[in-house]
């Protein structure tokens, strides 16, 4: 999504925590800058970049601090891309639970659903043993979550959970079809697997 992007003048970068993935996606695409770090503590200045893109790397961190973090490093006007994971994937991953016995992993279905009902009703979500952390989330809990926080002006475009977000007054066009990064792009989890919803919040 990063690589593929309208990036005339856009510095482009991504962030991961792993390190194997960074050096695959440097292997795949040389142009783009990678920096080791967390969604949670991004190592880059207030208002750095016009553009978030987070691909599935949401159900990975307490949805409203990974949020607040996405607000901080945007300048205003900018936009964030997110996937992330909804109820359906919990369905698919206990039906291939069930019929390979996996009953841990059945238990821990039981507590990401949790955590995503938990944000939905706005109430402070919690980590797994070992400080593991994943959550389902909902596009209206998504949504209250992010009015807290400071996006604001929001429109739902009737798609696969498209949501779009605005602070400094509105924008017209597809997010998805405009180039909105003028400056600066930077992707959250360089790599995963797209199942959920989209959203699209803009600063």
């Amino acid at each position: 999504m990063l690589a593929k992007a309208d990036h005339s003048n856009t510095l482009r970068v991504g962030l991961d925590f792993s390190f194997d993935q960074l050096l695959e996606g440097r292997r795949q695409y040389p142009d783009l800058y990678f920096v080791r770090g967390s969604g949670l503590a991004p190592p880059f200045a207030a208002a750095a970049f016009d553009q978030v893109i987070g691909h599935v790397s949401l159900p990975y961190m307490n949805t409203r601090a990974a949020l607040g973090q996405v607000h901080r490093v945007l300048a205003p006007g900018g936009s964030f891309f997110l996937t992330f994971h909804s109820l359906e994937y919990v369905r698919w991953r206990l039906r291939k639970d069930v019929r390979q016995r996996r009953w841990k992993d059945i238990l821990f279905m039981g507590y990401i659903t949790a955590n995503g009902l938990l944000n939905h009703c706005g109430l402070p979500q919690m980590s797994w043993l070992n400080g593991v952390f994943e959550t389902i989330n909902t596009a209206s809990g998504v949504v209250r979550t992010a009015q807290r926080i400071g996006f604001h002006e929001i429109r739902i475009e009737h798609q696969p959970g498209a949501i779009f977000f605005w602070r400094d007054g509105p924008q017209t066009g597809s997010a998805f079809s405009r180039n909105t990064a003028r400056t600066g792009m930077v992707a959250f989890g360089c790599y995963a697997n797209e199942i959920g919803g989209i959203v699209t919040l803009v600063a």
